[in-house]
């Protein structure tokens, strides 16, 4: 194996599988969720007099916060188009 390579093991079980999307789905909805409500939490913070400029950097950063965070809870929700494998 050379250096660039990472060798994934694993025991090829079904129930492997499953538990590593659950907590991949976890993990997503709960870094979603931290993302929105800091979104939220920029303006809620006290104001330091900025300007105008500060403003408009604000309001960038919390879009693009609230975004993010709305791909992760959406990505985090099980695709409605599968069904679930048996076993």
């Amino acid at each position: 194996m050379s250096t660039g390579e990472i060798a994934i093991t694993g025991t090829g079980m079904a129930g492997d599988d499953i538990t590593a999307r659950a907590v991949l789905r976890l993990g997503l909805a709960v870094l979603g969720g931290g993302l929105m409500l800091s979104a939220l939490g920029i303006w809620l913070v006290g104001d330091a007099q900025g300007g105008p400029g500060l403003a408009l950097v604000k309001l960038g950063v919390s879009l693009f916060m609230m975004m993010a965070g709305l791909c992760c809870v959406s990505l985090s929700r099980r695709p409605r188009g599968r069904a679930r494998r048996a076993g």
